[in-house]
């Protein structure tokens, strides 16, 4: 699962990523977590509130992240996104998304890595394709 190390970056604090990260931390598979969001409050609330279960997990660290950590992290996984309106089609999304995914590619680009990035931000096929050619590795 993780090529390079047990590190795992996940951009994004919403619900997906916060809840990702739960799910992380239960398996044992990541030795260190970091988690970066444009809102660094809302990063630092998180990482708090994740950090009260780790006396019962195995040992791992988590922390608020920044973009440098992607250069020695075995995965990164992209959950930042705008959120999908009820009844709204995810194909909706494309356009915003992309602006946003485009700056996310920006800043990983710049801490080179052989992560295996994890993209679930919808809509996650034409977000894939186009983080791929704005990554550029």
């Amino acid at each position: 699962m993780l090529r390079r190390g047990r590190k795992v970056v996940v951009i994004g604090a919403g619900a997906v990523g916060t809840t990702y990260i739960y799910a992380l931390l239960q398996t044992g598979l990541a030795s260190d977590i970091a988690l970066i969001d444009v809102n660094q409050d809302r990063v630092e609330g998180e990482v708090m509130d994740l950090s009260h279960g780790l006396p019962f997990i195995p040992p791992v660290s988590i922390k608020a992240g920044e973009y440098s950590d992607c250069s020695d992290a075995g995965m990164i996984v992209i959950t930042a996104g705008a959120k999908q309106a009820p009844g709204q089609p995810r194909a909706a999304l494309i356009q915003k998304n992309a602006h946003i995914i485009q700056s996310i590619c920006g800043q990983i680009a710049e801490h080179p890595s052989d992560a295996v990035i994890v993209m679930v931000t919808n809509p996650v096929d034409a977000l894939t394709q186009f983080a791929l050619q704005h990554l550029q590795w």
